[in-house]
């Protein structure tokens, strides 16, 4: 298998996974772009498939990686209230992506660059020029006006008259706004309920998830959840930014006099935004939550809790614990190529022949020692790095989760017993003299255990988060059992065999 071959692959899959969330928030540019290289890219496979790798890949890289990347930098600025540079970063980006409103972001960071510096009239200048509610980018405009000037009754009676359910649900920008305007305004039992609805919606926008979330527990005055997130997922936010949310949760969680101190410390400084957004919560004090909020509504809030505390619980337990045994497998696997590049080559036959790949005829005469050294040796650099990012990956999480030994158990017995399985049915079908390598049977092996340990936590808790990675990890599964089967030289049956082996050995031990 050829790096061209693989960069086919890699970048036909990029773009299928991008046009449903493009679809979805009717991203018409990245429509184009990502129906575009894909038909290119497809083509040139048909038609001059030594290049179309090449070709489309670097496509790929200049009309969509450069784009998201630049676009995640810029945000991250915005994020951090640095509009400056968010605005020269956003005057390069859209030669590259001219559509969905790019064109007129830098005249939108200005306006929110004037706004911080108290120029409020000329930011609303700025912003007037868009024709209201009539583009994207129009609808943008007007949130950002009303946001900066702090108006939220206005702004959620606009949103209401204006935008379209269909408009309001998938666009994360007006969403979010959406989500905040029904806090600011004291309508909790919405907010939890836009706020469930968005964790249906936005499995894969991870910052404005957490961000909406943040907005559900200052709202609620979960002062601990809102502190772990500005500390953790919310980080690259600025210290006035968490300490503005940290003092809204104070005052719904009911230490009002201390969230007024706070308040009024922080308003001296030099952002005229945040100034107003202090100004109207002390003009507008929040109401406790537990006056208002209805069981339905204390049930989604109590589940984004429990959800969010799986997520944290688990962030540490990485930080904390080191996965010795991950990182030596991958070291022995880098080891066993190093020998194989000395002895002759990672794609030369005989040297793994002689290093111990698996022979099924060889195995059933006694070298029963080939169903383990097999698993350590790999036919070329692309799949030997394509399986240590697999395993890195996947086997940090299986060895937090069963211990260093159990996981050693379950890693090497799926690879062995895979192996052996597959010599077997080849025996059986007189196909006895093929090689046979790589750790992918052991580390399809670890699929079957991450498969077991979500099913187990859904059942156990019913965690959206759990059905949602199993959700995930059937889709991943599909596109491997695909890519095996259409491959020559990849064992579709012992990438099956391993996962099999994984998911019944987790069953025993767990």
């Amino acid at each position: 298998m050829d790096i061209n071959y693989i960069f086919v692959w890699f970048v036909s899959l990029s773009c299928l996974m991008c046009l449903p969330y493009a679809v979805r928030s009717n991203n018409k540019g990245w429509i184009c772009v990502s129906l575009s290289i894909l038909v290119i890219t497809l083509g040139l496979a048909y038609f001059i498939p030594r290049v179309a790798g090449w070709m489309g890949g670097s496509l790929w890289v200049i009309f969509f990686f450069l784009p998201l990347l630049g676009f995640a930098k810029m945000n991250k600025l915005v994020y951090q209230q640095r509009y400056t540079q968010a605005r020269q970063l956003a005057s390069w980006l859209y030669w590259l992506h001219p559509a969905d409103g790019w064109l007129e972001q830098p005249q939108l960071l200005l306006a929110l660059e004037l706004g911080q510096r108290g120029e409020i009239g000329e930011a609303s200048k700025i912003i007037e020029r868009f024709p209201a509610a009539s583009t994207t980018i129009a609808r943008h405009a007007q949130i950002l006006l009303y946001s900066m000037r702090a108006d939220w009754k206005k702004c959620l009676l606009w949103m209401r008259e204006n935008l379209p359910k269909n408009v309001l649900f998938n666009n994360n920008f007006l969403f979010t706004y959406y989500i905040r305007a029904l806090g600011e305004t004291g309508d909790l039992n919405g907010l939890l309920a836009e706020v469930d609805r968005a964790e249906k919606l936005w499995d894969g926008v991870v910052v404005n998830l957490y961000f909406i979330r943040m907005f559900a527990f200052a709202f609620c005055g979960q002062i601990e959840q809102v502190r772990q997130l500005f500390y953790g997922p919310l980080a690259l936010y600025p210290e006035t930014t968490r300490r503005f949310w940290l003092a809204t949760a104070q005052m719904a969680a009911g230490n009002e006099q201390l969230a007024r101190i706070q308040m009024l410390n922080l308003r001296m400084a030099d952002d005229l935004i945040l100034s107003n957004a202090i100004d109207w919560r002390l003009c507008y004090p929040l109401i406790q939550p537990e006056k208002v909020l209805t069981n339905y509504s204390q049930e989604i809030l109590e589940r984004l809790k429990v959800e969010f505390n799986l997520e944290v619980n688990y962030q540490k337990l990485l930080k904390k614990k080191p996965t010795y045994f991950t990182y030596g497998l991958i070291g022995l696997n880098l080891l066993f190529f190093a020998v194989e590049m000395v002895k002759g080559g990672s794609e030369n036959l005989d040297t793994l022949y002689l290093l111990g790949g698996l022979v099924p005829s060889e195995v059933f005469s006694g070298q029963w020692w080939r169903l383990l050294s097999a698993n350590f040796l790999h036919f070329g650099w692309v799949h030997l790095l394509t399986n240590m990012t697999g395993l890195y990956f996947l086997g940090r999480y299986v060895e937090l989760n069963l211990g260093y030994w159990r996981y050693l158990f379950v890693y090497l017995v799926s690879g062995m017993g895979a192996m052996f399985t597959f010599s077997l049915l080849a025996l059986h079908l007189g196909d006895t003299e093929l090689i046979l390598v790589g750790a992918s049977a052991g580390i399809m092996g670890l699929v079957g255990v991450i498969t077991f340990i979500f099913l187990r936590i859904w059942q156990l808790e019913k965690s959206r988060i759990a059905a949602k990675r199993f959700q995930f990890l059937v889709l991943i599964l599909a596109v491997q059992f695909a890519f095996d089967i259409i491959s020559p030289n990849v064992s579709f049956l012992s990438h099956l065999f391993g996962m099999i082996l994984g998911f019944f050995i987790s069953f025993m031990i767990m």
